[in-house]
Formats: C-alpha cells, sequence, structure tokens
C-alpha cells in the first residue's frame, strides 16, 4: 500500500500551532549530542512519569501539548550575533545549554517554514531566532531533520525534506 502524500503546506499549518505559545520545556546537553527538544502549550499529566533523571522534574511528569523535537543542526540568534549552535559544547556550564535557557518562559511570535527545504525559523518575543537547517538529506542514513508533535499528529521531515505523517498518540491533560 502506497504512503499518502503529505502536502508540503502542512509543516507551515503544524508550526503555525506554535505561535502565542510559550516555551516551558528546554531539553538538550551532554548525552544527546545536538538533538534538542522544545515544549509548548499546555503541560498534560503523563500517566507513568518518566524516570530519566537528567530532565527536570516538570518533563517527567508532563508531556507538552506542542513539541518540536530537532534532529539536524540548528542555531540560535539574537539580533546580529550567534547566541548558541548544534554543535557548541554541551555540557551544563557549556554555551549550547547557557543559550537554550533564554528560551524557556518565552513565547514565540513568528514561525517560517521556508521553501524548498523546509528549513526552519522560530521568533520568539524577547529578539531570539531558532532556525533549523534541513541538512539531513542522504536517504541511506534515513535520519530525520525534525518532528512537529501536536494533539492530533506527528508530522516529521525526513531526509530530502521528505514528509511524512502519523496519528499522534492519545495523551492525557493535567486539566483532566
Amino acid at each position: 500500500m502506497a504512503e499518502a502524500r503529505v502536502p508540503r503546506s502542512a509543516v507551515q499549518h503544524a508550526c503555525d500551532r506554535l505561535v502565542g505559545e510559550c516555551c516551558w520545556l528546554v531539553s538538550a546537553g551532554a548525552g544527546t549530542g545536538s538533538v534538542l527538544n522544545l515544549g509548548f502549550g499546555r503541560k498534560l499529566r503523563r500517566s507513568v512519569p518518566l524516570t530519566n533523571p537528567k530532565l527536570p522534574q516538570e518533563a517527567r511528569e508532563n508531556d507538552a501539548e506542542y513539541s518540536l523535537f530537532i534532529e539536524s543542526v540548528w542555531r540560535l540568534d539574537q539580533g546580529d550575533r550567534v547566541v548558541c549552535g548544534a554543535w557548541d559544547d554541551n555540557r551544563a556550564d557549556g554555551p549550547m545549554l547557557r543559550g537554550l535557557a533564554r528560551l524557556s518562559g518565552r513565547t514565540v511570535v513568528a514561525v517560517r517554514a521556508r521553501q524548498p527545504g523546509l528549513d526552519l525559523e522560530l521568533d520568539f518575543e524577547n529578539g531570539l531566532r531558532l532556525t533549523v537547517f534541513c541538512d539531513r538529506v542522504n536517504e541511506d542514513e534515513g535520519d530525520d531533520n525534525y518532528s512537529v508533535f501536536t494533539t492530533e499528529e506527528v508530522l516529521t521531515v525526513g531526509p530530502r525534506s521528505a514528509l511524512r505523517s502519523e496519528p499522534a498518540i492519545e495523551r492525557q491533560s493535567d486539566n483532566e
């Protein structure tokens, strides 16, 4: 059975949901390389808390309404300077985590999925811009660039910016 084609506009549509949402989870650091996970929106109580002691308690107990899971190269800028990037030192006292901490508690004000490669730009209220570069192009390796998790679907930008979508797993809200 052939996989259904996902329209390229689906990325912008999914990312538009991040506009107006506060980033409350920034997960990166030693052991993850350049991988970055950002959580936005409501906190959805996990039925079974995660046990990873490297995650903040809030992240162990809650899932994010919207998440952006980045596996490709990214850079965080502010104004005319680079704050940090995917290949910076990711130890607790390193420039990557110090720079990324600036995203916590900040609201997304604009999102752009640039054609044709679907590079992603997220602008935050404090003048920070996170740019995701879709550099994963080798289809044989199968590495993804990034995934956007919503309450309905997981939209993944894979190698050569090919798109795939799958239904989201049902999650419990902290309001239920």
